[in-house]
């Protein structure tokens, strides 16, 4: 269809359109007329649409197509004030909210990987932070367009080329927007979705996986997992893990509903867990007692033992207070206490790769290498995906997740790549490892813990780990 021009008339243009398309147009002015009324803030994209649509439906009027032409310059361009701009910008937008309007949910969470209901939030949060960027460029679009052509690179994980294709845009113009929504996404979610919890929340991270396997004390999980990169020459042995694949290794600190309490990124390939970890924020804070703290208020007495909230980790990580580590070889000889332990700390512990599995379902970039060159706005991409996931569980989306048969085979391939961690342990922390641990074996032997969690359990979903140990 011809695109609307100052000065048309409604009824010659309202003819190019199906009559659903009508009244969804006059739906969409309604709406914003209700929004100006209620005196809530109108971004200059919202005022540009409400006050073409006005004009649309009621032409031939002055005063309005001069707001038009005043909205026009202060949202700016490349040349602000030219009537193509309007044209091309209304017209992109309809793109987008159109497919809002047609696409059912399950299809447009098939190509971004969220609902729609967590698009428009995205859109929202998004707007302050994208409309300022949109206006200095010289071919600005929509922040809605800026927000879907971002989400379907990380849904599907297709170059900016054909993102720009299938929204009409210019190569460039894609890998800029994308670009520029990565960072605002870091910016403005930054400290707000992925963060060390507190107070009330740390004690509801701990409660759920007490209220699962009926133990006390541990609220979260730490793994690492491999995001395929494209590394220059010079980078290509750093970033080869054990597998030969060139990667970045990313560390991930879950609790038991899979929200992301905290996230390393930019770790070459090659380095181990262990080793990553040594170097990261989470154990420094962790060294210095700020996190997650001491005394009463967060410890929990067992058997006698002061044990703080612990994170279970595999063997290739140091022993601390606050890492709960499984028992290896000589420690398991006929031993049916420790490995009741053992299978009731791998049974848990599959909630870090239940987590790898949805991220890796939910975003296709994290399956191959990125096509850029450099790592920042790899990194970005990364962050940008952890925050998405964040927010779409805490919004109570649950899609993505692994079949039981997935995740055993996930478990044994990730068990076969195992390899114990080469880091320094103080003697102290030796010891007081071993204490709590101690103390948490004899807990469960001593209330059937595992036995009570997993004897209605299907099979299936853990032979792996009973047989493992």
């Amino acid at each position: 269809m011809e695109p609307w021009q100052p000065g048309s008339s409604s009824a010659q243009w309202e003819s190019q359109w199906h009559s659903d398309d009508v009244s969804r147009v006059k739906y969409f002015a309604e709406l914003l007329a209700v929004k100006a009324r209620a005196d809530t803030r109108l971004y200059d994209n919202d005022l540009l649409i409400f006050i073409t649509f006005l004009l649309t439906l009621y032409d031939d009027d002055e005063f309005m197509r001069g707001k038009v032409y005043d909205v026009m310059r202060s949202w700016g361009g490349s040349q602000p004030g030219r009537i193509w701009s309007t044209q091309k910008w209304l017209n992109e937008w309809m793109n987008v909210e159109m497919a809002l309007a047609r696409m059912t949910d399950t299809a447009w969470r098939s190509q971004h990987g969220v609902s729609k209901q967590l698009f428009r939030k995205l859109v929202a949060d998004l707007q302050d932070e994208l409309a300022p960027c949109t206006r200095s460029l010289r071919a600005p679009v929509p922040v809605a367009m800026a927000v879907s052509m971002t989400l379907m690179r990380l849904r599907l994980g297709t170059a900016c080329s054909s993102i720009a294709t299938y929204f009409g845009v210019g190569a460039s113009t894609s890998h800029k927007y994308i670009l520029l929504t990565l960072t605002a996404i870091a910016k403005v979610y930054e400290g707000r979705v992925i963060y060390l919890p507190k107070g009330d929340e740390m004690k509801a991270d701990m409660q759920l996986i007490e209220a699962k396997g009926s133990v006390v004390g541990i609220g979260w999980a730490l793994d690492g997992t491999d995001i395929p990169v494209r590394a220059r020459s010079v980078d290509v042995v750093a970033k080869r893990n054990r597998k030969g694949v060139v990667s970045d290794r990313v560390l991930l600190l879950a609790n038991d509903d899979l929200i992301i309490r905290w996230a390393q990124i930019g770790m070459p390939g090659s380095a181990a867990d262990g080793r990553a970890f040594a170097l990261s924020s989470l154990e420094t804070v962790i060294r210095s007692g700020t996190w997650p703290g001491t005394g009463a208020d967060v410890s929990k007495d067992v058997l006698g033992v002061a044990v703080p909230p612990q994170i279970l980790v595999d063997a290739a990580f140091a022993a601390s207070k606050n890492t709960l580590r499984p028992f290896e070889g000589a420690e398991l000889d006929a031993d049916a206490a420790k490995q009741e332990y053992n299978f009731l700390h791998s049974s848990l512990r599959m909630l870090i790769e239940r987590l790898n599995g949805v991220l890796k379902r939910r975003f296709g970039t994290l399956n191959k290498p990125a096509e850029w060159w450099e790592d920042n706005p790899r990194f970005l991409e990364i962050n940008a995906c952890l925050i998405v996931h964040n927010l779409a569980r805490a919004g109570g989306c649950r899609d993505y997740e692994l079949t039981d048969e997935e995740l055993e085979q996930l478990m044994q391939d990730r068990d076969d790549e195992h390899v114990p961690g080469d880091v320094e342990e103080s003697s102290e922390d030796v010891a007081s490892a071993a204490s709590i641990r101690a103390a948490l074996c004899s807990f469960i032997a001593l209330s059937g813990a595992a036995k009570q969690r997993y004897d209605n359990t299907a099979p299936s979903r853990h032979g792996h780990a009973r047989t493992h140990l």
